[in-house]
């Protein structure tokens, strides 16, 4: 895959219980590539996030829209 690549985590709460879902999403296209939902966020899960990704996409053009979180910067 070439071209830009959306990525992003948010918090999400299911009662008295939160979770984060972690998400990349072609900007262009809309095309959601890959997600997971986790208990919690750390830089563990943000590089495990992204090595799923290369494992399923060829990244290797790929520019990375990412906001200001550390964990996914420092990821990337």
């Amino acid at each position: 895959m070439s071209g830009s690549l959306a990525v992003d985590e948010t918090v999400i709460r299911l009662g008295d219980e939160q979770y984060w879902l972690y998400a990349a999403v072609g900007p262009v296209s809309n095309e959601l590539l890959h997600t997971t939902f986790e208990p919690t966020r750390n830089k563990v899960i943000a590089r495990a996030f992204f090595t799923e990704l290369r494992e399923k996409h060829d990244l290797s053009d790929t520019v990375f829209f990412v906001d200001g979180d550390k964990s996914l910067n420092d990821a990337c």
